[in-house]
């Protein structure tokens, strides 16, 4: 692959004067997120694969942050985002991969410390980029966390030892515990790792409606990524509280209120408590999980100390 970082140089100095002639009129609408993406593949090019993205964008997002970062997760090639396999589907839905002209304007309306970011990361690893092996090997070296998943590994043996000795530290966590998360303000791969880091084998979900409008929570991609990811899925929503109970909540007094109701009507889901001590039973370290990311603003917590009375465990918050 030719020198990409004297490309990129080249076509940012060349190219930033010509900024008022591409007009930003009548593009594709995409957020910030995305128009980084497509900037990436303005000076990547095309003609790499998925992988060698996923690890470019993963190197960028931990080494040279930004106003546009992606979380990942350790899955069976390494670092893998949701996130992002989405944004590159919306932007192949929307033909913006396909139009070197999109992407170029995409790229000039970046600011000038993302398009650096972007010219950092092509010239400290212009020896890999090109390279599928290469970028996978450094990525899992560098990061072995990332690899605990890979079936590719045995491929890869100063990388194997490291990973190896990252996943007996997180098995090393066996004892049973009840977490409770929320996920609110955290990206779908953000609260998985929660998860993953705290050898978490069953998530259980106490929300009444179990759909969501940020990406990734809603039950069944939920639940396809906890599948992915080795992780069991449970739904639970006998023990949620009702929407229509959760409207007008304004003060801490409403708040009381609600929790102070929902824990009474705990006594007549005692089968469903019942169940979840089944669960932890059998799973060990299994997770309540909820909206809120203050586990003080939630039923979740409630659920959990009800829980606790009657069957003495740790509990954790995530």
């Amino acid at each position: 692959m030719e020198t990409i970082k004297l490309f990129a140089i080249e076509l940012i100095y060349s190219t930033m004067v010509l900024d008022s002639f591409y007009s930003m009129k009548n593009l594709p609408s995409l957020i910030g997120r995305q128009k980084f993406l497509a900037s990436y593949i303005h000076l990547i090019g095309s003609r790499l694969g998925r992988t060698q993205k996923f690890k470019h964008l993963f190197l960028i997002s931990r080494e040279f942050k930004g106003n546009f970062d992606y979380d990942f997760v350790p899955y069976k090639f390494g670092a893998y985002s949701f996130t992002m396999e989405n944004d590159l589907k919306v932007l192949e839905r929307k033909k913006i991969t396909d139009d070197a002209s999109y992407l170029k304007k995409y790229f000039l309306s970046m600011s000038s410390e993302d398009q650096g970011r972007l010219i950092e990361f092509f010239e400290k690893y212009q020896g890999i980029v090109g390279s599928k092996n290469e970028t996978i090997r450094v990525t899992y070296e560098k990061y072995p966390y990332f690899a605990i998943n890979s079936t590719i590994i045995d491929q890869y043996p100063e990388a194997r030892a490291r990973m190896t000795a990252v996943k007996e530290s997180l098995r090393a966590q066996n004892g049973v515990t009840l977490f409770t998360i929320g996920y609110e303000s955290k990206s779908i791969e953000g609260f998985f790792n929660q998860l993953i880091e705290n050898n978490v084998n069953t998530l259980v979900d106490v929300r009444c409606n179990r759909k969501s409008m940020k990406f990734g929570f809603s039950e069944k991609k939920l639940s396809s990524i906890c599948d992915l990811l080795g992780i069991q899925y449970v739904g639970l929503s006998e023990l949620g509280i009702e929407s229509e109970k959760r409207k007008d909540l304004e003060t801490m007094e409403d708040y009381q209120r609600l929790f102070a109701d929902y824990q009474k009507s705990l006594r007549s889901r005692k089968k469903y408590i019942l169940a979840l001590k089944e669960i932890l039973a059998k799973d060990s370290r299994i997770a309540l999980m909820c909206f809120e990311l203050d586990p003080q603003m939630c039923h979740r917590t409630v659920l959990a100390r009800e829980f606790l009375k009657l069957y003495d465990v740790p509990l954790k918050e995530l």
